[in-house]
């Protein structure tokens, strides 16, 4: 999303003033890194954001109800998410385990066949 932002004042007043100006949607599924996407204005606003800022931004364009801001967003998640077991997406997302420990040993053994949770 490539946006322009000036401050603009009228009758004395200021407004900041945000005019997106063109948008590339991200494809799905992301088979490049997501800054391939991206053009220089998007890639530096989300230059900084760890885990923790992009699971904001979520929410934030989620209750604003900002779908462009949200794709951003959820695509920086996904960029996240793949790098990361089972245990570790958890422990991001702050999920429950609601499995019995039999069943949590069970899940750990399959995993540790397939090799995910090295």
């Amino acid at each position: 999303m490539t946006a322009h932002h000036h401050l603009q004042v009228m009758n004395g007043n200021a407004y900041y003033v945000v005019q997106r100006v063109r948008w590339r949607e991200i494809p799905r599924p992301m088979v490049l890194p997501l800054n391939e996407y991206l053009d220089p204005v998007d890639q530096r606003f989300i230059k900084d954001w760890d885990e923790t800022m992009t699971m904001r931004m979520i929410k934030a364009a989620t209750m604003l109800n900002y779908a462009m801001l949200l794709e951003l967003a959820s695509a920086k998640l996904a960029s996240y998410l793949c790098y990361k077991n089972i245990f570790g997406i958890r422990t991001l997302l702050h999920a429950e385990n609601d499995f019995t420990p039999n069943e949590m040993a069970e899940i750990r053994k399959e995993l540790m066949e397939d090799d995910v949770v090295n």
